[in-house]
């Protein structure tokens, strides 16, 4: 699975990125460098939500700062990893 760069470089597979409970979000209106309708994942970023600003990790896999009225959150269901608890 490909690695994703991060701020600080931490390194994360995309799968630890699904398992790792960061909020998932669907663009909705930035065009210029997204692709609209696309799912990406989000990372908490306290500075950058007082400026109106969400960090998405994009296509490049680097997270970058966007509008974020360009985003709706995901509500997805997590995957089932079929063990049995018990």
């Amino acid at each position: 699975m490909p690695a994703l760069s991060l701020a600080g470089n931490m390194s994360l597979s995309i799968a630890e990125l699904d398992e790792s409970g960061r909020p998932e979000v669907i663009c909705i209106g930035y065009e210029v460098s997204l692709e609209r309708r696309k799912i990406y994942v989000s990372i908490a970023d306290s500075r950058a939500e007082k400026l109106g600003q969400l960090r998405v990790i994009d296509e490049s896999r680097e997270d970058y700062l966007y509008p974020k009225e360009s985003f709706v959150t995901a509500q997805l269901p997590r995957r089932d990893t079929g063990e049995v608890q018990g």
